[in-house]
């Protein structure tokens, strides 16, 4: 729901209470991943975009929606 409100957030938003912040995101995820079936998963997973970075708490993520134009394939102009 925060993703479709602000666009993108770190994983310290909604997990600040956890000094591991991908650790955090990554037991969420399993749980999410054990309700949806295969092609739910697979539609929710590429429907975000990840990038691992570093503050000064230590590793973090950067979770974003992925934006349609990223999956596109077709000839270049």
């Amino acid at each position: 729901m925060i993703l479709l409100l602000k666009g993108s957030v770190t994983a310290g938003e909604p997990f600040a209470s956890w000094d591991d912040h991908a650790a955090a995101w990554h037991r969420h995820v399993l749980l999410w991943r054990s309700a949806f079936d295969e092609a739910q998963w697979t539609d929710f997973a590429l429907s975000l975009s990840l990038r691992r970075t570093w503050d000064e708490r230590g590793r973090e993520l950067w979770i974003a929606l992925r934006d349609a134009s990223w999956t596109r394939r077709g000839p270049r102009t």
